[in-house]
């Protein structure tokens, strides 16, 4: 499911919270499930630029279910790249990339979350 939060909403900031919060409350409008099975359901937001490698929803799902559904108290992250078309950018901007790849992934560790 894809939502657009449409601008200029009374009493709406726009903003990338305002947007998954709109995004989220029109999912839940918009699907069937009974309120004992909401805990059943995943959500990930993303942002336009995104990409996912191919099997992510299913190891998010498979962890989520080992876990015993720990829907309540877990929050899954994942690690934030910054290396589209590293290739094509200068020394310096590979480095600060690639840095900021691994302390954005290393800034999770202390809160406990679990990077997939």
């Amino acid at each position: 499911m894809c939502t657009i939060h449409p601008y200029g909403l009374p009493g709406e900031i726009p903003g990338k919270c305002s947007n998954s919060n709109y995004g989220l409350r029109t999912a839940v409008n918009q699907i069937n499930v009974a309120d004992d099975d909401m805990k059943n359901i995943l959500v990930t937001t993303c942002d336009a630029d995104s990409k996912f490698p191919p099997d992510y929803i299913a190891a998010l799902t498979w962890k989520y279910l080992q876990e015993n559904q720990p829907a309540l108290t877990t929050i899954y992250q994942s690690p934030l790249f910054y290396n589209w078309k590293l290739d094509s950018l200068s020394f310096i901007m590979r480095v600060t990339g690639l840095l900021r790849s691994l302390l954005m992934l290393g800034a999770l560790i202390p809160f406990n979350i679990n990077t997939m």
